[in-house]
């Protein structure tokens, strides 16, 4: 593999990092805005926090083996939601660029 590939290759991995981690540190901020300010949201927290109780009662009847299972499903459940919170995120962008364009907020200049 050629040097300028490997640059290009190093340079694209370096650019979605840096998306990540943008869209990451965004996506805490809305968190954390929807954490202070919408109750309903809150309420939702607050029963989910009770619910916790009861399913780590019904995790004690389990054998450590099906308890570890239980406990991976949720790993990766909170794994896939991460993803598509950063896709959701990603088309948000795209179309916030998309709707200034069609006002014309933005113009795209034309290439050489």
């Amino acid at each position: 593999m050629g040097e300028p590939t490997k640059w290009a290759e190093k340079a694209a991995r370096s650019s979605r990092d840096s998306w990540k981690n943008l869209i990451a540190s965004r996506i805490d901020v809305a968190l954390e805005r929807v954490n202070r300010d919408n109750s309903e949201y809150i309420e939702l927290c607050q029963q989910q926090e009770k619910d916790e109780s009861i399913v780590d009662m019904l995790l004690k009847k389990l054998d450590k083996e099906e308890q570890d299972i239980v406990h991976q499903y949720y790993d990766k459940e909170i794994e896939k939601e991460n993803y598509e919170l950063e896709e959701t995120y990603m088309q948000g962008v795209k179309d916030g660029i998309w709707f200034l364009l069609g006002l014309e907020v933005l113009r795209v200049k034309e290439l050489p």
